[in-house]
């Protein structure tokens, strides 16, 4: 009965506590933000319930109805890489993603926001739980006006005490649900980071096959260019030339060779970036990889809608993570509008002597509901709401902002995809025409017929268009990996199974058009000994060379035509523009005589 007595004050006090934070809560506090009504309709949570803010986004991409090359199916972009089909790249792709060390320090900020989610979820219970023990050995003084009667005592003591501050506004809830969208956003950080590693992987694995393959072409151009040297060279000492012809000759050569040690370094630096991303220091990898061409690609590529960009980008999930995570700290900032209401207890032993401790009169209890309520600082705290306003309307406008750069960097990189196809297409022409045109000319200059004037222009030309054809066809294949990049694909590498969608296109067909920018092979020079010239000397047939085709006859014997019945200037003037044409593959206005 005493006990019941003496709890029974207790329990009022307690409902007058509650009574008066609840007559303050309607009274004043939320009728600045939060009503009573959405209070409980929030589930007893001060500040804004929400929702995903919405972004500006295209029904489809404007190439979408005017190039067949682009497919608006939600394509499988899990293992993109491998529909570039070279085995290599996919053993680089799963060593990069094993052992790259960007990506594992992503890994760890996951661990971190995890911790620290924990640690907010721990804010729930009671905030300090505590085992205490003490000894005391008091002396007090006596010579105080009111001296007490036991000057000197000892005192032992053991027992817990706690302190919990409910949450009755949604504080610690709300810092639960901004550690949540934290972790959330800490893992689309680290799905954000292998988009951009197997996108560098691959980009960079397509260089070193890039250089590679300009480095080979440079050892063909000097093939041929040497072989001329070395024919003006040999008319040059049987007098039939003069040496500028060689110097001439040696110059192609020298500049073509200065291209070795450029392309050389880039390909050093692509190798030691290609280390760096696979988590090793640089070494010669190149010297290690079997060899290969540049990766070929399919000209059609799966692209989607824009809306897929939502739920694939991870740099767009993350960004709409941290608006969620603001908007759970205006609630918090709200909540410090409002009283604190927390509960205090103690359940301690006390006692002078120790063996006295723990016998029941020694025991000491004590529970102290109370409240805390920051008054008359309403515009401090109204101006950090405001604050946490702010930086939510910043966050949205960060996250419109993604939207749309997602958008422009997936339509800039499928016009690139699409005009370096076209480019490759026409450079393989051009090659074509400018190895055609090397053949002609150096038949018409052995024979006497031009000088080397327009073989060393030639040459020149096809150094720089091969170089160029090379670059174009690399640069569709750059492109397309934009695209992967673009659209989000890779970062599903983390799940067994991989992604959801329709499985991408194997490059397997390259098409009714055939592979983009497919590079013509370098022919010998041909020779015709048998083909009568009259303007200039006639150089000795040789054993031993090949038979030029038909079509190869057909446009000499149209050029020697010119050349036997104009006059020498006429004559030279027609074999510019006949030469003109096969390089640019057009027809060309008659030059006026």
């Amino acid at each position: 009965m005493m006990n019941q007595c003496r709890n029974q004050p207790s329990s009022q006090v307690l409902a007058a506590l509650l009574l008066l934070v609840a007559s303050a809560f309607l009274s004043s506090g939320c009728s600045r933000n939060t009503t009573f009504c959405s209070w409980v309709r929030n589930g007893f949570l001060v500040g804004p319930q929400y929702c995903r803010p919405g972004a500006a986004l295209e029904p489809q991409w404007i190439d979408l109805q005017s190039d067949p090359r682009l497919v608006d199916e939600s394509a499988d972009l899990s293992r993109w890489w491998q529909a570039l089909g070279d085995p290599v790249l996919d053993e680089l792709v799963t060593a990069a993603y094993d052992e790259n060390l960007p990506i594992r320090q992503a890994a760890y900020r996951i661990r971190q926001a995890e911790s620290l989610q924990a640690i907010a979820v721990g804010n729930l219970f009671p905030q300090l739980q505590q085992a205490t023990g003490d000894y005391r050995r008091v002396e007090l003084s006596r010579n105080v006006a009111l001296p007490l009667p036991l000057p000197r005592f000892s005192e032992f003591g053991v027992g817990a005490q706690a302190a919990w501050e409910l949450d009755f506004w949604g504080r610690f809830r709300r810092s639960v649900a901004v550690a949540d969208a934290n972790l959330d956003a800490s893992i689309a950080d680290y799905d954000n980071v292998a988009v951009l590693l197997l996108a560098n992987v691959a980009s960079t694995y397509v260089e070193i096959r890039t250089l590679q393959e300009q480095l080979e072409i440079v050892r063909t151009i000097l093939d041929l260019q040497r072989g001329s040297m070395g024919l003006a060279q040999t008319l040059f000492d049987s007098g039939k030339t003069n040496e500028l012809d060689v110097i001439q000759a040696r110059n192609n050569v020298a500049i073509t060779l200065s291209a070795i040690p450029q392309f050389e370094a880039a390909l050093r630096s692509a190798n030691n970036r290609l280390c760096i991303l696979l988590g090793i220091p640089p070494q010669d990898l190149v010297a290690e990889l079997p060899p290969a061409p540049i990766p070929t690609v399919s000209r059609d590529v799966q692209v989607g809608v824009p809306a897929d960009l939502l739920r694939r980008r991870p740099d767009i999930r993350r960004a709409e993570r941290f608006v969620r995570a603001q908007s759970e700290r205006i609630g918090i900032a709200e909540a410090a509008l409002y009283p604190r209401i927390s509960l205090l207890g103690a359940f301690e032993w006390r006692a002078e002597k120790l063996d006295d401790l723990f016998k029941p009169d020694s025991v000491f209890a004590l529970i102290s509901p109370g409240f805390s309520w920051n008054i008359l600082n309403y515009g401090r705290l109204a101006n950090g709401i405001d604050l946490e306003q702010e930086r939510f309307y910043e966050a949205v406008l960060a996250y419109q902002q993604t939207v749309l750069v997602a958008q422009q960097e997936v339509e800039d990189s499928m016009i690139r995809f699409l005009k370096a196809q076209e480019q490759a297409d026409r450079l393989a022409i051009a090659v074509s025409e400018v190895n055609a045109s090397e053949r002609i000319a150096m038949t018409l200059y052995e024979t006497g017929a031009i000088d080397f004037n327009r073989v060393f222009l030639i040459q020149a030309l096809q150094f720089s268009q091969q170089g160029d054809l090379v670059a174009s066809r690399a640069s569709a294949v750059l492109n397309l990996i934009a695209i992967y990049r673009a659209l989000g694909g890779g970062w599903e590498i983390r799940f067994p199974n991989g992604g959801q969608g329709v499985p991408l296109k194997a490059i397997v067909d390259p098409g009714p058009s055939g592979p983009i920018g497919a590079i013509p092979a370098i022919d010998r020079p041909i020779r015709l000994p048998d083909l009568p010239v009259e303007a200039g000397p006639t150089a000795p047939s040789q054993p031993g060379q090949p038979e030029p085709s038909s079509s190869d006859r057909e446009r000499l014997s149209e050029l020697l035509e010119r050349l036997q019945l104009n006059q020498r200037e006429r004559e030279d003037r027609d074999v510019d523009s006949q030469l003109q044409e096969l390089l640019r593959g057009r027809d060309q206005p008659e030059p006026a005589p």
